[in-house]
């Protein structure tokens, strides 16, 4: 029991460490995952607590604790998802760095690929780079290299207009290409924006 419940509590840290290369992996087939996941915690709630009585019974309420409480906190909190969103960070942030440092050597083109990482500039007196995380068509989302800061801006601004602001001045909504509609901060000039 305390085995079959250890794995099922690993999956679902992993599933949820993981949640960009999972969703990149199984789109929408990854809310099938989830109920999978979902389902194997309520077979171990039913098995811990009605059939498992050669368990001593300690056991068996440490068991039904532990999957109530990590489902409940991963499923129901965004907390495990953002540790998700960070980890993927810090694996990839030395790449940035160095794609940063190349563009600003201009070795490297403004828009492209690098080592499997799809990067774009921000035409502007300061660089701003875009790292892309995925998404559809113009509904993308990704890490932001901005040392001004600018994007946070996005957040501010979700009811500012186009119409409303002075002829010529810029949203950070507008910042490549698209309309970002949310920025968070990840620590130093590096920020989880999302576009659609």
């Amino acid at each position: 029991m305390a085995l079959l419940v250890g794995g099922w509590c690993l999956l679902v840290v992993l599933r949820f460490l993981f949640v960009h290369e999972v969703f990149d992996a199984l789109w929408v087939l990854t809310p099938g995952l989830d109920l999978i996941l979902i389902a194997m915690g309520l077979a171990l709630i039913v098995g811990a607590h009605w059939r498992s009585f050669r368990f001593p019974i300690g056991a068996r309420v440490l068991a039904l604790v532990m999957v109530i409480s990590l489902g409940s906190f991963a499923y129901l909190t965004d907390v495990l998802k953002d540790a998700g969103t960070r980890f993927r960070f810090w694996r990839l942030k030395d790449n940035y760095i160095e794609i940063v440092q190349l563009i600003e050597d201009r070795t490297l083109p403004l828009k492209g690929t690098y080592n499997g990482i799809d990067y774009q500039t921000e035409k502007g007196s300061e660089l701003r780079m875009a790292f892309s995380w995925g998404g559809i068509m113009d509904n993308w989302f990704g890490v932001v290299y901005d040392p001004t800061g600018l994007v946070l801006q996005v957040n501010a601004d979700r009811t500012d207009s186009p119409q409303a602001r002075a002829p010529g001045s810029r949203n950070a909504s507008e910042l490549f290409g698209g309309v970002m509609y949310i920025a968070r901060p990840l620590g130093g000039h590096w920020y989880m924006c999302f576009w659609t």
